[in-house]
């Protein structure tokens, strides 16, 4: 009876913890969640990204680049180095509705990113190397954005510290920080010929720190 009673109790307490860790979830994220176009939420001084632009909106730009030329680029700007705060994924995610207590511990970590993401429409051309993204046709150079494309950023993801949840209570913890996006749109002429011409857009990543969040459930 008294071998039972040890199992009973054994069991019941597998049981009880198996559900606490079920209380946490906790999500990794991939090496582009600092690539402006996965933000959750950006906030402009003034403009706006350049998939919210119509085809009319764009038509004055794409105007202003039709004087021809012998050779290189004629380049209009839609906006240009204008400040932005940003939200960018949510890094990791711990929900505790039970009744009691969870504590969590972060790991430090770091992640390293790239300064430069990039976006370009139309014919405008783009290579990858490694998570390195570029234009072709020397728009970088033009854009005067050559060497920062190649330039990186580490951020510290987390402190290595415990986090106390609460029952009925969520801990998220978000990836915040600032930048500049500048877009427009841009010819190449090769002896007085268009050769690639469309949109383009980029954003420059100045800082990024964690926030963490409690919020009920």
């Amino acid at each position: 009876m008294k071998r039972r009673l040890i199992a009973l109790v054994m069991i019941v307490f597998v049981l009880v913890l198996s559900l606490r860790l079920n209380r946490v979830e906790a999500a990794s994220v991939s090496s582009d969640y600092c690539d402006y176009t996965t933000f959750s939420y950006m906030q402009f001084s003034k403009g706006k990204l350049l998939k919210n632009y119509s085809d009319s909106e764009l038509k004055p730009y794409i105007k202003q680049t039709h004087k021809r030329r012998f050779y290189g680029w004629r380049i209009a700007y839609m906006n240009y180095h204008v400040r932005c705060n940003f939200t960018s994924k949510t890094i990791l995610s711990i929900v505790n509705d039970g009744t009691s207590e969870i504590e969590y511990e972060l790991e430090q970590t770091e992640t390293t990113m790239n300064k430069v993401s990039i976006t370009a429409k139309g014919t405008l051309k783009t290579s990858v190397s490694g998570t390195i993204k570029k234009f072709k046709g020397g728009l970088d150079s033009a854009l005067s954005i050559e060497k920062s494309v190649e330039e990186s950023v580490t951020c510290k993801t987390s402190e290595s510290l415990k986090i106390t949840i609460d029952p009925g209570t969520k801990v998220n913890i978000y990836l915040k920080g600032s930048g500049y996006l500048t877009n427009g749109y841009a010819t190449l002429y090769d002896m007085w010929l268009k050769s690639f011409r469309g949109a383009f857009e980029f954003f420059e990543l100045v800082d990024v720190y964690p926030k963490i969040v409690k919020e009920k459930i």
